[in-house]
C-alpha cells in the first residue's frame, strides 16, 4: 500500500469516527398550560410540543423564574435526551436555541410487567356545564388469582365544549375514543388535567393556549 492510500484510508476512518448521531423530528402544535407540582412546591409554566399524527415523540419544558427543563421522550430513536435551557421559552422558534446536554436509551415498560399491568377509562358527563370528565387509571396486579391490584396512576381529564377551536393538547383523546369508547366530539377540548393519590391532587395542568406551528428540529449528541 502507498503512503497516499494510507493516508486516504486513515482520513476515512478518522472521519467516520468522529461523526456524531443526529435526530430530527417534526411538530406540527405546541400547547401551554400553568402548572403545579405539589411534590416539588413547583408553580410555574408546562410547554408540550407534539406532532398530532405521531405520538411517539414530544417535547416538554418546564419553567419558571427559579427552575427550568428542556426533555425529549423519543420511543422511535429509543432515547431521552435533555436540553440546556438558560431562557424563558417563548415560541416554537426558540428550540434553536436548545443545546444538546445528555441523554439515555429507554426501552419498554418502566414500571412492571406489561402482562400485570392494565388501564381502566370511565366518564362522567354534565350536560349542564357541557362538561367531560374522563378518568384513567392505571393499574397493576399484587395477586392474579385473588385479583388483587394496585393503582399506579390516577389521572382525571376535564374537557369542555368550545366549539370551533381546534385542541392538540391530548394526544391521548383518539385513544379514549376509539379504544374505550368514550363519546368525545371534535368540540370537547382539554382545558385541565390533575394527577390525584386518594383525594390529594399531586399534580395539575390547566391549558391556556394551543399554537399550529410548522418546524422541524434537529438535534446531534
Amino acid at each position: 500500500m502507498t503512503k497516499f492510500h494510507f493516508l486516504f484510508f486513515l482520513i476515512i476512518n478518522v472521519m467516520s469516527y468522529g461523526q456524531t448521531e443526529g435526530v430530527s423530528l417534526d411538530f406540527d402544535n405546541i400547547s401551554f398550560a400553568k402548572f403545579t407540582n405539589k411534590y416539588t412546591n413547583f408553580v410555574g409554566e408546562h410547554i408540550e410540543i407534539r406532532n398530532s399524527k405521531d405520538s411517539t415523540y414530544r417535547i416538554t419544558i418546564i419553567q419558571n423564574e427559579k427552575y427550568k427543563k428542556a426533555e425529549l421522550f423519543d420511543l422511535k430513536n429509543n432515547i431521552e435526551a435533555t436540553f440546556d435551557l438558560n431562557f424563558t421559552f417563548k415560541k416554537i422558534e426558540d428550540l434553536n436555541r436548545l443545546k444538546y446536554k445528555s441523554s439515555y436509551a429507554i426501552y419498554g415498560n418502566n414500571y412492571h410487567d406489561k402482562r400485570d399491568t392494565f388501564t381502566e377509562v370511565t366518564y362522567v358527563k354534565d350536560s349542564i356545564e357541557n362538561k367531560i370528565t374522563v378518568r384513567s387509571a392505571l393499574y397493576v396486579y399484587t395477586n392474579r388469582k385473588k385479583n388483587k391490584k394496585k393503582i399506579l396512576k390516577d389521572g382525571y381529564y376535564i374537557f369542555n365544549t368550545i366549539p370551533n377551536q381546534k385542541n392538540y393538547y391530548n394526544y391521548q383523546k383518539s385513544n379514549f375514543i376509539n379504544e374505550f369508547k368514550i363519546p368525545l366530539t371534535k368540540d370537547d377540548v382539554l382545558v385541565r388535567f390533575i394527577n390525584v393519590t386518594g383525594d390529594t391532587i399531586n399534580t395539575e395542568l390547566n391549558y391556556t393556549e394551543t399554537k399550529e406551528v410548522e418546524f422541524n428540529f434537529k438535534f446531534y449528541f
